[in-house]
Order: structure tokens, then C-alpha cells, then sequence
């Protein structure tokens, strides 16, 4: 069990404390600090617990506790408040912080808060985090000490608190916070088991894959063993027929070559091109005396037209003029006849000059028709001779084609002739299913692993899940803790009934989600509400509460120090001797602080602090 000793308290610029102030908080027996009201008794004790806590022992804002603007001095620094302690063997000093200019230690004060540990400045760079540290040296917070070292009158009470501050202070002061601390690290491994079942289950389904792919090529590899001599087979097959076919088409070739042979030609085209000019010149000029002839025709045919006409008019000649039909003189008249004598004597010369032309055309249109009809003759002849050179030309080809595709035929003969061979001599194919039944049968068993981890998961999760909902819930240890606890302290506070009469007792509802604290009083088995108790009976249950609460704390921490503020205020004379009694019999080997301005305060065997307040300033004599 620690063992937790208050040393020493030293105060400066808090509230009326203006100057540096020290008072000794080891001194075993009681000490009465006595002095009218608003010398700064009770100031004292705020500035403990602001130094420890960095609350005010009033309801006040955090930060008004610095000493007012009209007591400051011209050397006023600011706030600073020491405490000094020890648990077990560890010395410990606690020095807060506000506004202060001055240094502490050599380190600049501000408003930091330092924990000396064996007087090494501790590494605490936050108050926050100060804070955390102070609570965690003392095994209590600000609540728990105010309900269980300091009972003031001005301190709210337990009974008096709601049902959450009550919940608080039962949890800090049964140490049950760490059952709040395994429910987060429950939470969190709760969600990391959860992440590691996510992951092994990826990591199963990967491994299936896997599985599913070697089943695969197992399979794919004995259907390919099995189906090697059938797909043999029916390639042997089809390249025997391929053979067939090509040795057709080989002896087809043969068969060609041997009924045609090449001979050397040589192409006349020049001839026969010359010859067919020359047919086609006769047969131009053939044409050109055939139209000379039909024109000569044409004019004889007009002209004999026109003395046939002539002689009609000849003989037709009258006294008239044959022009004018004028009446016509005989030598008029033989005129006329001769004129048209003479136009026939002219048609006459004309006509036997024309047959003469037409006689000669006829002449050379024979002659043409017997020049082109030899000449065709000769062209058709050329043409003959060309076309059969062409055709000569072109078996030629034929047979020089055939040669190269008997070779070629007979290449590709040789080529299905040793495919057959190759597939008849083939090997079964190489496969490798022994190696993958091999993997396999790993794969599968690392499946059966990763199974049975998240088997393993779930049950884990299954167990950290009922934890954290149940074992760490508020009705589990927790709630567990609360009715063992309040179990003790119903037995402490069995012992007070005794001497204050009133037998108070706390109790929790374990039907609730959450624990509800409620307390009762009973005098003579009378049942009776806190808030109807007399002011000096709830100072007398105030102060066995306390005090119970300092035995129960005491059984973890044993501390060497017990304060109270005004306890004595309401109570009467049977009440005063009854608290008093009851305080020296728990201040027995402790330092026990009263705050008092009763007359009746017993100061036998006591040490006595006077406080006084001069010009607005606390001084301790």
C-alpha cells in the first residue's frame, strides 16, 4: 500500500497570499488554524489544491485566483504555488504556474506546471499531460481528494452530488478506471481482430484461387495425356489423305508431260502487222475508186438526164422565145435551135468523157479487189502462223509450270511423308502433375491453416466482443467493483452509526445500463432523505462520509494528511463533541488541519496556526 506524505505547501501571489508564504504540512497531531473570517485560512488549503489540481477550492474561474490589482507590490511576480511530497521512498515537488515572471529553479515560471521527481525536472511538455502525471503519482483526482482529505464547508458534498459526479468519484476512487481502459484496448482489439479475420479471409480466397487453378491444370493436363493418341490418329489420317491427294495430282502432271513436249517458236508479229496494213490499204483504195465510181455514175446519170431534156425542148421550139416568150423572128428562132444544139453537142462530149473515167475506175477496181484479196490471203496467213506460235507458246509454259509443280508436289509429298513419320515416332507429351498435385497438397493444407487461424480469430473476437460489451461493460467487473466497494464502505460507515446516530449507507442499481449511486440515511430505522437532515446532522454524516471514504482510500493509499474547513459550523454542543471526537480518533498518527472560529475548538495537545490579514494580505504567525 503507498504511502502518500504531505511536506510542505509554500504560496505566493495567490488570492490575499501576496508575499511567499510556507507552511509545514507534516506535523503529526492537529493544528488549528484559527483567525477572523477573511484572514485567508481556507485560502490556504485552496491554493493545495490548486497547486495539485489547478482547481480553486471555491467555485471561481480557474484563472481569478491571482492576488488582486490593488494588493500587488511593486515586487508582485505573479502566481506560484509548491507542494511537496513523498510516496514511499520518492521525493516529489508539484510547482504551478500563472503568470509568473520570475524563475523557478533557474527555469523561466510563466505558466507552466513543473513536477520535480528527486529533484529532476520531469518531461512533461503539456499541462494536460502534467496533469495526467500528478493524478497518476497520487492514485486520485481533484474529486476524490476533495472527498476524502479536504471536507470544507463549502466544498460540495458527496451525498449532495448527481448521479454522475457520483459514478465519477466511486470510479477514481475504487481504482475501477482501468476497467474503462481495458474496454478501449478491448475496442481496439476487438477492431484489430476484426481487420486480421478481413485480411486471413483475402488471403483464403487467394489461396482457393489457387487451388481452383492447380485443379485446373491437373485436370488440363490429364485430358491432354488422354487425348494424345486420339488427336494422333486422326492427324495421321488426315495427312494419309493428303498424301493420296497429292500423289494424284503427281501422277496427273506426269501424265501431262509426258503427252506434250516444248518446242522452240518464234513469234512473227512484225509480218503478220505488215501484211494486215497492207490488206487494209488495197481495202482503203478499193473503197475510194468504188465512191469514184458511183460518183462518175451519178454525173453521167445527169448529164444524159440533161440532153434528154435538151432535145425535148428542141423539138418543142415555137415562135416564142423558149426564155422570155416573146415573139421570136426566125433568125430568133433558128438561134435558139442552135444553141440548144450546140448544149446537147457539149452533153454528148461530156457524157463520153465521164464513161471514159468511169472505164478506167472500173479498171482499178478490179485491179484493187484482186490486190486486196491477195493481200488478205497473205494476212490470214501470218495471222495463222502467229496464233499457232501463240499456242505453242503457251503449252510451253504449261509443261515448264507442270515441271515446277511435280516438284514442288513432290516436295510436299516428302514433307506429309515425314510428318507421319514424326507423329508415328512422337512422345507422349511431358506434363507436370506431379508437381502440381504436389502444390497442390501444400496449398491445401496452408487453406486448412488459414481456416483454422480464422477460427481461431473468431473465437478470440467472440471473446474479446463479450468482454468489452460485457466483462468491461458497466454491468461487468465494473459494476462488480462498485457493490464489493460499496460493501466495505456500507461496513465503515456501520461503524460511525454508533457515535453520530444516523447510520448512512450507499448503494448502486445493478438493473440499469449504466450504475445509478444513491445513499440513504436511517436514524433509529427511520429512513430518512439527506435534504431533511438538520445542518448539524448533515455536517455530522458530511463528516462520516468523509472520513469513511479516507479509511477506504486508505486501504490503496495511505495518506498522511487530513484537512477540514468550518466542519464545526451548525453543529451544537453534543454535535461539536461528537465530531471532535470522532476527528481525533481518525487523526491519530496523521497531521490533521482544522479550520475553525469556534470558541469551544479544544486546542489541548493541539498546535495553533494564527492567520491574519493586514492591509488586504494573509500572513501566518
Amino acid at each position: 500500500m503507498p504511502k502518500i506524505a504531505f511536506q510542505e505547501l509554500t504560496a505566493e501571489g495567490f488570492c490575499s497570499i501576496v508575499k511567499e508564504q510556507t507552511v509545514k504540512l507534516d506535523e503529526i497531531g492537529i493544528t488549528i488554524l484559527k483567525g477572523d473570517n477573511g484572514a485567508g485560512k481556507t485560502t490556504l488549503f485552496s491554493a493545495l489544491v490548486w497547486g495539485l489540481y489547478g482547481v480553486p477550492l471555491k467555485e471561481m474561474p480557474k484563472n481569478s485566483v491571482t492576488t488582486w490589482e490593488t494588493l500587488r507590490s511593486k515586487e508582485y511576480r505573479g502566481t506560484r504555488v509548491k507542494v511537496k511530497f513523498s510516496v514511499e521512498a520518492i521525493q516529489y515537488e508539484v510547482v504551478r504556474h500563472l503568470d509568473f515572471k520570475g524563475e523557478t529553479y533557474g527555469t523561466k515560471g510563466g505558466n507552466n506546471v513543473f513536477i520535480y521527481i528527486d529533484g529532476k525536472l520531469a518531461d512533461t511538455q503539456y499541462k494536460l499531460e502534467s496533469q495526467k502525471y500528478i493524478d497518476a503519482i497520487l492514485g486520485m483526482n481533484a474529486k476524490t481528494f476533495l472527498n476524502t482529505i479536504l471536507f470544507g464547508q463549502r466544498v460540495k458534498r458527496l451525498l449532495e452530488e448527481d448521479a454522475d459526479k457520483k459514478r465519477e468519484l466511486f470510479s477514481k476512487l475504487f481504482d475501477v478506471e482501468f476497467v474503462e481502459e481495458a474496454n478501449k484496448k478491448g475496442q481496439l482489439r476487438k477492431e484489430e481482430l476484426k481487420s486480421q479475420i478481413i485480411v486471413k479471409e483475402k488471403e483464403i480466397i487467394a489461396v482457393k484461387s489457387e487451388i481452383a487453378l492447380l485443379i485446373e491444370k491437373i485436370e488440363t493436363d490429364k485430358k491432354l495425356v488422354l487425348s494424345f493418341s486420339d488427336k494422333r490418329r486422326v492427324n495421321v489420317d488426315r495427312i494419309k489423305i493428303d498424301i493420296e491427294s497429292l500423289e494424284n495430282s503427281i501422277v496427273k502432271v506426269k501424265d501431262f508431260l509426258e503427252k506434250n513436249t516444248q518446242q522452240n517458236v518464234e513469234l512473227s508479229e512484225t509480218l503478220y502487222i505488215e501484211a494486215a496494213s497492207e490488206t487494209a490499204e488495197a481495202l482503203r483504195k478499193l473503197k475510194q475508186a468504188k465512191s469514184s465510181q458511183e460518183d462518175l455514175q451519178g454525173k453521167i446519170d445527169k448529164t444524159d438526164s440533161d440532153t434528154k431534156e435538151l432535145q425535148t425542148k428542141l423539138s418543142e421550139v415555137l415562135e416564142n422565145c423558149f426564155y422570155c416568150g416573146a415573139k421570136l423572128s426566125l433568125e430568133k428562132v433558128e438561134e435558139v435551135k442552135e444553141k440548144l444544139r450546140e448544149q446537147i453537142k457539149q452533153n454528148y462530149l461530156l457524157h463520153k468523157t465521164k464513161q471514159g473515167m468511169l472505164n478506167d475506175t472500173a479498171k482499178h477496181i478490179a485491179e484493187y479487189t484482186s490486190l486486196y484479196n491477195t493481200r488478205r490471203v497473205i494476212e490470214d496467213r501470218h495471222k495463222g502462223q502467229l496464233d499457232q506460235a501463240k499456242k505453242q507458246k503457251q503449252l510451253n509454259e504449261s509443261i515448264r509450270q507442270a515441271e515446277m509443280d511435280q516438284v514442288k508436289l513432290q516436295e510436299r509429298l516428302i514433307g506429309k511423308q515425314e510428318e507421319i513419320s514424326r507423329l508415328e515416332t512422337e512422345e507422349p507429351p511431358v506434363v507436370n502433375t506431379e508437381r502440381y498435385e504436389k502444390e497442390l497438397e501444400v496449398k491445401q493444407s496452408e487453406h486448412e491453416a488459414k481456416v483454422q487461424q480464422v477460427k481461431g480469430l473468431e473465437e478470440q473476437l467472440k471473446r474479446v466482443s463479450w468482454w468489452v460489451s460485457k466483462g468491461f461493460g458497466e454491468n461487468g467487473i465494473k459494476m462488480y467493483v462498485f457493490s464489493k466497494m460499496l460493501k466495505s464502505l456500507n461496513a465503515i460507515l456501520k461503524r460511525y452509526e454508533t457515535i453520530i446516530g444516523i447510520l448512512v449507507s450507499m448503494e448502486v442499481d445493478t438493473s440499469k445500463n449504466i450504475p445509478i449511486f444513491t445513499s440513504k440515511c436511517k436514524i433509529k430505522d427511520r429512513e430518512v432523505d439527506y435534504r431533511e437532515l438538520s445542518g448539524g446532522e448533515k455536517q455530522r454524516v458530511d463528516i462520516v462520509m468523509s472520513f469513511a471514504l479516507h479509511d477506504l482510500i486508505s486501504r490503496s493509499n495511505e495518506v498522511n494528511i487530513l484537512i477540514l474547513d468550518e466542519c464545526f459550523e451548525g453543529l451544537d454542543d453534543e454535535g461539536y463533541e461528537t465530531a471532535y471526537s470522532l476527528i481525533r480518533k481518525k487523526g491519530a498518527g496523521k497531521a490533521v488541519y482544522i479550520v475553525n472560529h469556534s470558541p469551544k475548538a479544544d486546542v489541548t495537545n493541539a498546535r495553533v496556526l494564527e492567520v491574519v490579514k493586514s492591509n488586504g494580505t494573509t500572513m501566518i504567525l
